[in-house]
């Protein structure tokens, strides 16, 4: 029978291997992250500081008419290039979040 503590303790080794996995990429278009950690029912990662913060805060506070060609283009590259590196290892990108730290 899974007991709610028992769930929360499988959860959690999930987290930790997923976290331990994970800090082993090493690529410019792969964000790496210094700690994370379980707060209640929320997981906390601290990496560095975006330069320029998500796509969502660059297209609110920089571009609110769209973001030039030519930007779209650099930021497809990047991503395109870190997806392919993940997937090469055996991972697959399961979050929506996208940061800049170069235009």
């Amino acid at each position: 029978m899974l007991t709610k503590h028992s769930f929360i303790c499988d959860v959690k080794c999930c987290f930790q291997h997923e976290i331990i996995l994970t800090r082993q990429l090493q690529h410019q278009n792969v964000l790496p992250y210094h700690a994370a950690f379980v707060s209640g029912p929320e997981v906390i990662v601290v990496a560095p500081l975006m330069a320029f913060g998500s796509c969502k805060d660059l297209l609110s506070s920089h571009f609110t008419d769209g973001l030039p060609e030519e930007a779209i283009a650099f930021i497809l590259r990047d991503v395109l290039q870190g997806l392919d590196y993940i997937h090469r290892k055996g991972y697959i990108h399961r979050y929506e979040s996208l940061y800049i730290t170069r235009l």
